[in-house]
């Protein structure tokens, strides 16, 4: 039956579609490949000249064969479709198939699961008119064994994911890869072919369980021009950002700390020589290669009172949809494969991500504390473990801490301070102004408060000073004799500890959240448990040196770290998809950029 195949595709190159999450990182390696697709890879490729399936599998799986049979047995591949022995039975009147019969290995039961016996050895077949294929555990193998005999020169392996048991677009594995012994599998099958075909190549792209195999094979295809194998450690990358759908990214619209990272972070990526897309609002004001207007004053109307009333929109107002139709559809025009596409709101920015399967997704700045994508950047070593006891997950690799940051330039240094304490940020219980109004009080100091809110009664040693600008900002800042912050939650970072501190200004905050990384106690502020130390932090303010803040600031959180750690970054993520990964290697490394460039003592 399948004799008739011998060699009909001598000396062309093929690709093999297994069902794996990085089939939807595919990008064609050369030109004018045959196509073969497995199971449910007829849901993702439509251009499929071979198609093989085998198992019936279940009903709780939406995209199994019997739960879509009428699809799997609608779709015809352009030169023929190979059902199992499993599936055979089912499809004796289903015209347009044909059978064929795998050779298996000896079947015993794990955990209730009927599978081959890991120590029987594979038994491959060169020569499938005497022999038929073996099925070894997987669909891949019968695939694999046939592309051979028709006499390919190459074979490109793409979604091979065989660490992990999700086929694509599916949420848990299928299933359990360990106890069948896949790895195995495709080491026997590496042996085989090496001895039975040697002429052949075999070049798994974006391997995840198959990284290093086919190693000798790899080898001489890198270097030809048509295999896209391997990427640079270092180069340009292409950034769609996204910005928050309320905001304007503008210097003066300032007090949103994700707008204020993405107005820093487009300005300089793009002087680094990346290609920085910004979609965002029509009066937006940011240094990028494109600005892409995808929300306007009309849209925005319902927050219009900014400087006064924080944000409390919802996720799923007129905003946030119009943002999210516009800015799908005007990245759809611009969308590059492998392009980085950055969530810097969060899971308002999921729906936008989600129309993106080829994209690598990021959200690069989490300062909140619900989160979606699958390569996270938070903002403090207190909010990634925050959000890995929550989720109750394990820590990831490629999830990491990259402080926020700032301009040094747009803030002022000043070692002469003034008596008044200032408290900065929404005027709100969650952000502890209370506890910094009795502060004052307590110590016979002045307190001014700048930000977003009003207080129902002010207190005579209180002075409400509005909504801060950049500017007014930068001038509390160097003047106050200390930034309080008593916050009463977990900050993901507090911004305004390492802005006081390159103005030269000690915090003085609680001791939890982001604060326990960026004020250094007793050196650049004070971190506090009761109202005895706020007060004792407050009446020996003048053992804190102004300097010494400044110079922690500038050490550790000014724009040009903040470039180096997100390139470093940036450049793990590319290598992931491109098959670099956990276990690859960056020739052009110097050094490892951290998130803190040292403690001063």
């Amino acid at each position: 039956m399948l004799g008739a195949y011998r060699n009909v595709h001598a000396g062309r190159s093929a690709v093999l579609f297994l069902s794996g999450p990085t089939l939807a990182r595919y990008v064609e390696p050369e030109p004018d490949l045959v196509t073969c697709g497995v199971n449910t890879t007829i849901f993702r490729r439509q251009d499929l000249d071979y198609f093989f399936i085998q198992d019936v599998g279940r009903t709780s799986h939406a995209n199994s064969y019997v739960s879509r049979k009428a699809d799997y047995d609608a779709f015809k591949p352009r030169i023929a479709k190979f059902y199992g022995t499993t599936l055979c039975p089912m499809l004796r009147d289903v015209g347009g198939t044909t059978e064929y019969t795998f050779s298996c290995g000896p079947i015993i039961n794990i955990g209730g699961a009927r599978i081959e016996d890991p120590k029987a050895a594979a038994d491959f077949s060169a020569d499938l008119a005497l022999k038929p294929p073996a099925a070894a555990g997987s669909i891949a193998f019968p695939a694999l064994q046939f592309l051979l005999w028709t006499g390919v020169k190459r074979i490109y392996i793409v979604g091979a994911d065989i660490t992990d048991g999700r086929r694509i677009n599916e949420e848990r594995p299928s299933q359990d890869y360990v106890k069948q012994n896949h790895l195995q599998r495709w080491q026997e099958f590496e042996k085989w072919v090496a001895g039975a075909y040697p002429d052949v190549e075999i070049i798994p792209l974006n391997p995840i369980g198959l990284k290093n195999m086919f190693s000798l094979r790899n080898t001489k295809v890198a270097a030809e021009p048509v295999a896209t194998v391997s990427a640079p450690s270092q180069g340009r990358f292409r950034f769609n950002c996204l910005a928050p759908p309320h905001a304007i990214t503008a210097p003066w619209f300032s007090h949103c700390g994700f707008t204020n990272k993405l107005r820093h972070f487009c300005k300089f990526m793009t002087e680094a020589g990346h290609t920085v897309l910004h979609y965002g609002h029509e009066r937006s004001k940011v240094v990028c290669t494109e600005h892409i207007t995808v929300t306007t004053d009309k849209d925005i109307a319902a927050y219009a009172n900014w400087r006064n009333t924080s944000y409390n929109g919802k996720l799923g107002d007129e905003c946030n949809k119009a943002f999210t139709a516009n800015a799908i559809r005007e990245i759809t025009k611009r969308f590059q494969f492998r392009d980085f596409v950055l969530c810097f709101y969060g899971v308002g920015h999921k729906p936008v991500a989600d129309a993106f399967p080829n994209a690598i997704i990021v959200e690069p700045g989490i300062g909140s504390f619900k989160t979606f994508a699958p390569f996270r950047v938070f903002e403090s070593y207190a909010l990634m473990h925050h959000t890995c006891g929550r989720e109750n997950t394990k820590p990831k690799f490629y999830d990491v801490v990259i402080p926020a940051f700032l301009d040094a330039s747009e803030f002022q240094y000043s070692a002469k301070k003034e008596d008044w304490l200032l408290f900065l940020g929404r005027v709100q219980d969650l952000k502890g102004v209370h506890v910094a109004i009795d502060i004052a009080k307590r110590t016979g100091r002045k307190l001014k408060i700048a930000g977003q809110g009003t207080l129902k009664s002010v207190p005579p040693h209180v002075e409400m000073l509005g909504y801060a600008n950049v500017a007014m900002k930068a001038d509390l800042l160097s003047r106050a004799a200390a930034l309080v912050q008593p916050s009463l939650y977990c900050e993901p970072f507090g911004n305004n500890a390492i802005e006081a501190a390159v103005s030269g200004t000690p915090t003085i905050c609680v001791d939890w959240g982001g604060f326990t990384e960026t004020v250094l106690h007793g050196i650049t502020g004070w971190r506090c448990r009761n109202m005895d130390q706020f007060d004792w932090a407050v009446r020996h303010l003048d053992q804190i040196e102004p300097e010494t803040c400044r110079q922690w600031a500038l050490d550790n959180y000014t724009i040009t770290q903040a470039r180096e750690r997100y390139e470093e970054y940036f450049r793990q993520l590319r290598g992931v998809f491109f098959g670099c990964d956990f276990n690859g290697s960056d020739p052009e490394r110097t050094a490892i950029v951290g998130p803190t460039r040292h403690m001063l003592v």
